[in-house]
């Protein structure tokens, strides 16, 4: 028995198995390919990326780019968003960096 893993096109993010079975023929299965989702927080003119197989908050995203949460706010279109803003898909962010001190 034999297995071939082909990415289908009619279908774009499944990938296709076929097996061969001597008795019954070929069995044809799909299943859902995985993509990681994309976080791209804009810094300036820089694009700072990380990538999550899972959902993440906004805050242990900018861990994983070791900026300090409270370095920075986080926008989209022109509106501020939580730190602790759950993210589940692709997003581009924009990062403005917060002064203090005396």
């Amino acid at each position: 028995q034999r297995t071939v893993d082909f990415e289908s096109t009619a279908i774009p993010g499944y990938a296709t198995s076929a097996q061969s079975n001597s008795t019954n023929g070929v069995i044809i299965s799909m299943m859902e390919s995985r993509r990681n989702m994309r976080i791209c927080f804009m810094q300036g003119e820089n694009e700072l990326i990380i990538e999550s197989e899972i959902p993440i908050r906004i805050s242990d995203a900018l861990s994983q780019l070791e900026i300090m949460h409270t370095t920075v706010l986080v926008c989209s279109d022109k509106a501020i968003i939580p730190h602790n803003t759950l993210i589940t898909g692709d997003i581009k962010l924009q990062l403005i960096t917060v002064s203090s001190g005396g």
